[in-house]
């Protein structure tokens, strides 16, 4: 058994110790002059208590700012977002009030409002003196005035009457916003003690419980969200019956109740799409939209966590391993977008350029993984919590508050870029109301044991069966690995503190083979498997004195990781990871070079600097890497050096836009050199198309391959416009002598992939045939070749011919059966 002292490695990566210091007076009398410290712990099976928003302060550290600038700033932003919108005034107009016109009565941005309200509840609860409690409660009372004598309350469908209630449940948000009305109704409550939003909600309710059940309509919700909710609703009135239909939701899907067409999209994957294929219990594969999915699996852990007959122990421990060893971005997103459906894709599909990665989708994985660990009492998912919520969930939010991403990508080729706000605005509206819940999702009790699962800079004063135990976190994790826990207050009796030691700080990143660490840290600088439990947790058992004094020092070393084999687009590739922390490279930091380029090899060191003037404080990752350069077209590359700067992923895109990459190139071969200048540098751009934009650039970017998918690589689109065939130009102020040109083709895979033989309108195909013609001054002349106009894939087709002097050369497209595309076009 280790001894109080035992090595851990501190916050630098030298040696450290566990060690506790008593106060020097004042402190009671306790038993016992060290901790007693367990490693075999046995766990009692019972599921975990969260803590209460209310019992956690989070002040100062990493996460106290963000919440200061959720409450001065990305909730205002948002709240005058509903307003300017029409989606405060579709409730008005419900409820038979005088708008201004601009009122959006859709039923899925009723969920805006909800969340929003939810997320101004919690903050009133985090941070009372930012939030204007009179103008929630006023906002409150406009939507409670919207509720129809029955319940109903759906804007949309009070004012049109021509639309049933309930039609098309299975396509429909009705049931999708409920939900969100009734979590903004519980923390309403929570927040300020008043039932009028929660009883409005329990109203809600009612009327959807009379009409849906084993003696009622036997249907699902198109967007799962409810099922949460309810039993949210469950746990703060006590009615079983909220339980009860939540239960018979979940196990309503895989049962064709309300008709043949189960959701949008062909066949075979439109029954995945919300997760209607099989009975849930009997669900293997996560699948499907990702925002449902985690939505659904968060409740089907919620039902096994309260009722002992649930019977999705099978499904939830399948469910988490597709997700976690196949379909799980290193950011903690899930949405690779490959069906088009925001959705999780085929086991190892995890594009990086192309990654969906929606930030509600990954706010639905935190959620999953909070309540799996309160359901399981395991580590290994409150690490899939933290990995998700510092790095996936807090990329959708600028560091000032005030813009958003939907999509998180892994890498950009230029153009992503943040914005006030998006349609729809589930993911900003969501981002309201998760931050002011890290300091509650941080902690847990079972009995008198406190199970620290975030490390939190603040208080937590945590009710157990020996009375409340108040004590103080300080520490800057994860810029810093140093915790320090300060006992404030404890009962006459013995608490377990259990630990969580992050997986990343026992040699793994996730528990999985999904991804892995290269290279041995130093010595010191991993904790001892044998200091841990089963469970991922350290145990001290004590009689606490007010005023004891822990500190964990957590290693933080910079980690190198690659993914699995099957993971194609990271083949050859390499990230950085600090304690939960994926790092990325941008152009801005690197001269606005291309970041595909920048090559780090295994060997370079890597070492760290605190940059307390960057981006609200970080610590950057440096290291000498090398960049790829094309000394000539045609030529193998070479390699110059570059000095690397990685940032926190979760700070990218907020100093303008440009080229991010958080994989990296190992070795000259896997990474997409610098292009040399050809002709096509020197020439003005002109094409068929009736309005030129900045893609038109991407023909002369310099990135082809490494597929003609046009997804992952920069393209531009040639529609078919009806006057003939489509061209792009190429055009010299002076003449210039040209002899060769190669084409590197887009195509649209993905759509082949989902919508089959079938081809769309936007779909992109392979032209009927290809030429080229130089302008002699008057008219356009084609140029002689010996070789034929190749239309291959996954390569260049280059062609020779006999040298002309001109001072344009356009390359003409026959279109197919749909539009073509072009990711590039040299010539020389």
């Amino acid at each position: 058994m280790p001894k109080p002292g035992a090595i851990l490695g501190d916050g630098a990566g030298s040696p450290g110790h566990i060690h506790v210091r008593r106060p020097r007076s004042g402190g009671r009398a306790v038993v016992g002059a060290t901790f007693l410290i367990l490693t075999s712990a046995a766990a009692s099976g019972e599921p975990l208590r969260p803590a209460g928003v209310a019992d956690v302060s989070v002040e100062g550290g990493f996460w106290g700012p963000r919440i200061d600038t959720n409450a001065t700033v990305t909730l205002p932003h948002n709240l005058e977002f509903i307003e300017k919108t029409g989606r405060m005034g579709a409730f008005d107009r419900a409820a038979g009030k005088p708008t201004d016109g601009t009122d959006n009565p859709v039923s899925v941005v009723d969920s805006d409002v909800h969340k929003i309200l939810e997320g101004a509840a919690y903050t009133l609860q985090v941070r009372p003196d930012e939030v204007d409690a009179d103008e929630i409660a006023r906002k409150v009372a406009r939507v409670i005035a919207a509720q129809e004598k029955d319940g109903f309350l759906c804007p949309r469908l009070t004012v049109d009457e021509t639309r049933e209630r309930w039609e098309d449940l299975r396509k429909s948000h009705v049931l999708y916003s409920a939900g969100h009305l009734f979590e903004s109704g519980v923390a309403w409550k929570q927040a300020t003690g008043k039932n009028d939003l929660l009883e409005a909600s329990a109203r809600f309710a009612d009327l959807i419980d009379k009409r849906f059940g084993p003696d009622g309509v036997h249907d699902v919700p198109g967007h799962q969200e409810i099922e949460m909710a309810l039993i949210r609703l469950h746990q703060a009135t006590g009615e079983k019956r909220y339980l009860d239909l939540c239960r018979f939701f979940l196990d309503q899907r895989g049962h064709v109740h309300g008709g043949t067409e189960r959701v949008r999209g062909p066949k075979p994957r439109s029954a995945d799409y919300n997760q209607d294929r099989v009975p849930l219990k009997e669900a293997t594969e996560a699948v499907g939209h990702a925002v449902r999915a985690t939505y659904t699996y968060a409740a089907m852990a919620d039902v096994a966590r309260i009722c002992p007959d649930h019977g999705y122990d099978h499904a939830l421990d399948a469910l988490w391993e597709d997700v976690v060893a196949r379909k799980l971005y290193l950011t903690g997103a899930s949405a690779s977008a490959q069906f088009y459906d925001e959705g999780f894709g085929d086991p190892y599909v995890l594009p990086n350029a192309d990654a969906y990665g929606e930030t509600c989708g990954t706010i639905g994985t935190a959620l999953w993984a909070h309540r799996m660990t309160l359901l399981r009492a395991d580590a290994r998912y409150a690490d899939i919590m933290e990995r998700a919520l510092y790095n996936g969930v807090l990329s959708g939010i600028s560091i000032s508050g005030d813009k958003f991403f939907y999509k998180n990508p892994l890498a950009s080729r230029g153009g992503v870029v943040r914005h006030p706000s998006w349609n729809p605005a589930c993911c900003q509206s969501n981002l309201v109301r998760i931050i002011p819940q890290v300091g509650s999702m941080a902690y847990a009790t079972r009995g008198n044991t406190i199970f620290v699962n975030l490390f939190v800079n603040g208080t937590a004063s945590l009710q157990l069966p020996a009375g409340e135990f108040r004590f103080r976190v300080e520490t800057e994790y994860p810029h810093d690995g140093r915790v320090r826990f300060v006992v404030e207050e404890a009962p006459d009796d013995f608490v377990t503190l259990a630990i969580r030691i992050p997986g990343w700080a026992r040699g793994t990143p996730v528990s999985s083979k999904l991804y892995r660490f290269i290279g041995e840290p130093d010595t010191h600088n991993r904790i001892a498997d044998a200091m841990v439990d089963d469970d991922g947790y350290f145990r001290l058992i004590r009689n606490w004195a007010d005023g004891e004094v822990y500190d964990l020092p957590l290693p933080m070393a910079v980690r190198r990781v690659i993914a699995h084999e099957g993971v194609q687009a990271n083949r050859g590739r390499v990230a950085l990871q600090r304690g939960p922390l994926v790092y990325c490279v941008e152009a801005v930091d690197h001269a606005g070079q291309r970041t595909d380029a920048i090559v780090l090899p295994d060997g370079a060191k890597l070492s760290t600097e605190q940059r307390d003037d960057l981006l609200g404080g970080m610590t950057v990752v440096t290291a000498d890497a090398e960049i790829a350069k094309e000394p000539a077209w045609g030529k193998a590359a070479e390699l110059e050096p570059i000095k690397l700067t990685a940032i926190p992923y979760y700070a990218w895109a907020n100093r303008g836009e440009g080229y991010m990459d958080v994989w990296l190139a190992r070795t000259a071969e896997a990474a997409t050199p610098l292009p040399a200048a050809t002709a096509a540098h020197e020439a003005s751009l002109a094409a068929s198309v009736k309005s030129p934009t900045k893609a038109m650039e991407a023909v002369r970017d310099g990135r082809s391959g490494p597929t003609s998918d046009h997804r992952p690589t920069p393209c531009m689109t040639l529609p078919d416009t009806g006057d003939g065939p489509g061209w792009i130009e190429y055009r010299w102020d002076e003449p210039r002598k040209l002899s060769r040109a190669a084409v590197y083709w887009a195509v649209d895979r993905r759509a082949q992939v989902y919508w089959g033989p079938r081809i769309r309108g936007e779909d992109l195909v392979m032209p009927e045939s290809w030429k080229l013609t130089y302008y002699d001054g008057s008219k356009w002349i084609p140029v002689e070749t010996e070789d034929p106009f190749t239309l291959r894939l996954d390569l260049f087709n280059e062609v020779d011919f006999k040298p002309v002097e001109t001072t344009a050369l356009r390359l003409e497209v026959e279109f197919g059966p749909a539009p073509a595309a072009v990711q590039e076009w040299r010539v020389d």
